[in-house]
């Protein structure tokens, strides 16, 4: 008898598990991340009304009025910012694809991720000072408009401008005014990243 109740016992012990791997729901789907990617990023010196200073040697004697060389509206090389707009979406539940293509001139590709984010740097202050072996210390202060276009509905879903700032205080060897627009901007992404209407778009 003794034996029957512990054969009945070991059965019992083994049958749970079973019951319980039965009776479970099935895992849910892994939700697919929803996807952006910065497209395009177009500097525009036209219609930014840039104030500041160019100054020059180690002591920053020389205080000449600043000019932008005949440039206006030009696309910028994008490889900085893109690890600059990656690093700012990372609290987010964006996932940053990476790349450069300009998609909104392409709007059939669909290849381009769920969002195309593009941007317009308006460099409003740029007080910089230069001395030979190209370092430079200074600040800049820029309006940088995103618009965040839905590549599904083919339109710019969200359109808002947000202030970036950097300042080298020291003199830097490893950077020049095109750094300094670049972590203006990502002054600036962490704000877009921080924006309600923009999180929404990814619960």
């Amino acid at each position: 008898m003794r034996a029957i109740l512990l054969a009945m016992a070991g059965l019992l012990f083994t049958a749970v598990p079973l019951a319980h791997a039965q009776d479970a729901p099935p895992p849910a789907a892994q939700q697919a991340p929803v996807t952006a990617r910065l497209s395009k990023v177009v500097l525009d010196i036209e219609n930014a009304g840039t104030t500041g200073s160019v100054k020059g040697g180690t002591w920053c004697v020389s205080n000449d009025k600043f000019t932008w060389y005949g440039f206006s509206n030009r696309d910028i090389a994008q490889e900085s910012y893109q690890w600059r707009f990656a690093k700012a979406m990372e609290g987010t539940k964006f996932k940053v694809l990476d790349g450069s293509k300009n998609l909104f001139a392409n709007q059939d590709d669909q290849g381009g991720g769920d969002y195309l984010v593009g941007v317009i740097m308006l460099p409003r202050t740029v007080d910089i000072c230069l001395t030979n072996g190209a370092r430079i210390k200074g600040r800049v202060v820029s309006d940088i408009e995103f618009q965040l276009f839905d590549n599904a509905s083919k339109q710019v879903v969200h359109k808002a401008t947000y202030s970036g700032t950097a300042e080298y205080p020291k003199f830097r060897a490893d950077a020049d005014l095109g750094t300094l627009l670049a972590d203006a901007f990502a002054d600036a992404a962490k704000k877009f990243a921080a924006d309600p209407a923009v999180l929404a778009l990814a619960p």
